[in-house]
């Protein structure tokens, strides 16, 4: 499905070429030359040798995703902060290097062109396809930063998203700051949701943005605020050099906050302003309950949504799904169903002594996740697991671009939720049964008192539910059953003592 989004950068789709690319952390051993559009001379290594750091955007004029990041304006905007008429700290070059390229194809009056890739440009533009080979670029558009002393970072890769718009990290790659010890570092605290002990490890990457080598650094992993562990990183990483670092596994036994931050770089320790922070959670939720709440949020396209509450033998015990699609576009965009939160009660198998954990997945049958939402107006997409007073047992998933499907798990208390109380309610009888209309259902409670009564089906969903107020004694309430498929039901009654269960039959 082609859907545009709010991120220009999102739809970037690389145009591979024929080289082998060089590594971060090359330094260069040989100089380039060429004229520029106006004939003037362009010398990489005299630019580098007057103290510059330069930016090289080696593009082609056909290429959409290089067209998308020069009408974004960001090597502009560096040439105007950093360039001769700023800082004077930097130089750009816009090197289009695909040999076919005419003067026309950069000024936008071909039919092979994306547009006009001269007008408002103030940095350099030349047309040389021996700059692609220079670089070894494997894809357009491919974008470097060269320091002075000649080595290379490529800022346009796995990094793309963060890196790309991120003006911090451009500062720090162009060396504005001067910062000798810099030390770079990117990943996540991946939150998830188990029944059992988690053995939680982490891992990050380091890229040296500094002046001089790594030789130490050190990362702390907190657990609920409390550090845990210090990742001791002991190699050599030399400027524009990266390196992997994983800690040792921690079991983590109850729900926890993790925090991982960077802390010190060749013993000095990390300022404020350049410290790396990420954060996230372990959940171990339990249900305490005969039921709990599950809340799905969609996305604009609900139609492609549902999913499954599955227990550890297999037993799918509930499904949710169904939506309606829209008509906002061709593909089912919008509708009554979509960017809402659909709240279901969840009961648990009754009587149930075998049931330790659950599992409950979510599905986009498009398999691109549920990530198509405006946070200014619509909640956050996921799913979310409650207990009936609404205590957040797991929050919403955090990664709403997961393919197919994603999964998360919570635990059971069987013994909790097994909890049967027959002083309340007591000699309780559905009449008729099989039902086909109007259920009467007759009981004695021994207490004034709530009681909620939840009618659900073999597939474990509540399909029905009514509260009252019963007196001390005998009680009769009615269900309408005129709207229940045929088939066999649960009939549970809950109060603040427990619950009971009992079965009956729809046959029209």
């Amino acid at each position: 499905m082609k859907r545009i989004l709010q991120t220009v950068f999102v739809l970037m789709l690389a145009h591979t070429v024929g080289f082998s690319q060089l590594a971060d952390g090359t330094v260069l051993e040989e100089n380039i030359t060429s004229l520029d559009i106006n004939d003037a001379t362009v010398d990489l290594f005299a630019m580098l040798d007057d103290g510059k750091s330069v930016v090289v955007d080696v593009y082609a004029t056909w290429c959409g995703p290089c067209w998308t990041i020069h009408q974004a304006g960001i090597l502009e905007t560096l040439y105007e902060e950093y360039g001769p008429e700023g800082t004077d700290q930097i130089r750009v070059i816009a090197a289009e290097s695909d040999g076919n390229t005419t003067m026309d194809d950069l000024l936008g009056n071909t039919a092979g062109t994306q547009g006009n890739w001269v007008e408002g440009v103030q940095y350099t533009i030349l047309d040389d396809a021996a700059w692609a080979g220079y670089f070894g670029i494997t894809y357009y558009p491919s974008i470097f930063v060269i320091r002075p002393n000649r080595t290379v970072v490529h800022m346009y890769g796995d990094d793309l998203r963060q890196n790309i718009t991120n003006f911090d990290f451009w500062d720090r790659a162009l060396g504005v700051a001067g910062l000798e010890d810099d030390m770079y570092v990117t990943g996540s605290v991946a939150s998830e949701a188990s029944c059992d002990v988690v053995d939680y490890t982490q891992s990050l990457n380091i890229l040296n943005l500094g002046t001089e080598a790594i030789t130490t650094a050190t990362i702390d992993v907190y657990l609920n605020d409390v550090l845990s562990e210090t990742i001791t990183v002991d190699q050599e990483i030399p400027v524009f050099g990266s390196a992997n670092v994983t800690s040792d596994a921690i079991a983590i036994e109850e729900t926890t906050s993790i925090t991982v931050e960077s802390s010190t770089v060749n013993g000095t320790e990390i300022a404020d302003d350049f410290r790396a922070t990420f954060e996230g959670d372990v959940y171990l939720p339990l249900v305490e309950e005969y039921s709990f709440i599950l809340n799905v949020t969609t996305d604009v396209y609900a139609l492609e949504t549902s999913g499954t509450v599955t227990t550890d033998a297999g037993e799918v015990i509930f499904e949710f799904g169904g939506y309606a699609a829209g008509t906002d576009d061709s593909f089912g965009a919008g509708g009554p169903d979509a960017n809402v939160v659909h709240t279901y009660e969840v009961a648990l198998p009754f009587p149930q002594v075998d049931v330790e954990c659950l599992t409950i997945t979510i599905n986009d049958s498009y398999g691109d996740g549920i990530p198509f939402y405006d946070p200014a107006i619509h909640p956050v997409p996921g799913i979310e697991v409650t207990d009936l007073a609404g205590n957040v047992l797991k929050p919403a998933i955090e990664t709403l671009n997961f393919g197919g499907s994603q999964s998360m798990e919570t635990g059971v208390n069987a013994a909790a939720s097994n909890t049967i109380d027959t002083e309340v309610v007591t000699d309780l009888q559905v009449s008729p049964n099989p039902v086909s209309t109007t259920m009467n259902v007759e009981f004695t409670s021994t207490d004034v008192t709530n009681v909620a009564f939840s009618v659900m089906n073999n597939l474990g969903q509540v399909i029905d539910t009514r509260n009252v107020s019963v007196v001390n004694g005998s009680n009769v309430i009615t269900f309408d059953t005129f709207n229940y498929d045929n088939g066999i039901y649960s009939l549970i009654s809950r109060s603040d003592a427990g619950i009971t269960t009992t079965k009956f039959i729809v046959a029209k």
